[in-house]
């Protein structure tokens, strides 16, 4: 059995690119990638601002929006390398 997640982006209608994207991953992986998903948070966030993290958005991630306000661009691209490097891993 597998556990699948499916997101999109774009479909707003004022973008001129629509994506979509998935993970799909063994049952049995699951608690592994979810403890490697709040690791990554817990090294990106400032200790102040996990209080209030309740849902990860990339976009927010790359454009340096709540709750990664304050965070400065290479640090927060070097965490998208980062991270994404070792899920096609």
């Amino acid at each position: 059995m597998h556990l699948a997640y499916f997101d999109e982006t774009g479909i707003d209608g004022y973008s001129s690119v629509v994506m979509f994207g998935a993970l799909i991953i063994p049952t049995g992986t699951f608690g592994a990638a979810s403890v490697m998903h709040h690791n990554a948070i817990r090294q990106i966030l400032p200790t102040g601002n996990l209080d209030d993290f309740q849902e990860f958005h990339a976009s927010a991630l790359y454009h340096g929006k709540k709750p990664f306000e304050g965070i400065d661009e290479p640090k927060r691209f070097l965490a998208i390398d980062r991270k994404s490097t070792r899920l096609n891993s």
